[in-house]
């Protein structure tokens, strides 16, 4: 059940790496565990999921330390870029915007954003996309 707070994209993923075959608990245990002790579907779910949109989940699976390190890189250089909204510009609270679930967890729990401007996550949402599309 602990796999399911990571979205249908991720599981999804899952599916078709196994080719739709049933595991048993310890089979998807010994094969993605790693979901749940290394990683934490609040800061990891969207990022996860971008990644499997660009490469593949087995990416992940071989490398969890290089997506951690990646994670933590990104993150650091996107609070480096947080702003303070200018004087008048109305803030929304993030799980308001027209955004996924996924992507608000993240905000709110990578990067200690609770309320911020659309256009504030537009730009954050275009570095990440960045990032992501460099990831060697």
């Amino acid at each position: 059940m602990k796999i399911l707070s990571w979205g249908i994209l991720i599981l999804d993923a899952i599916f078709l790496l196994e080719q739709g075959k049933p595991l048993t608990r310890q089979e998807f245990i010994s094969r993605y565990g790693f979901f749940w002790h290394e990683l934490d579907c609040r800061l990891d779910s969207w990022l996860v999921g971008e990644i499997i949109k660009h490469r593949s989940l087995e990416e992940i699976m071989i490398h969890p330390q290089k997506y951690l390190a990646f994670r933590q890189r990104l993150l650091y250089r996107l609070r480096q870029m947080k702003s303070q909204p200018a004087a008048g510009s109305p803030t929304i609270p993030v799980h308001q915007l027209s955004i996924t679930l996924e992507l608000s967890r993240l905000l709110k729990f990578g990067l200690n954003l609770w309320e911020t401007t659309t256009a504030e996550v537009n730009c954050l949402h275009e570095v990440m996309l960045q990032e992501i599309d460099q990831l060697n």
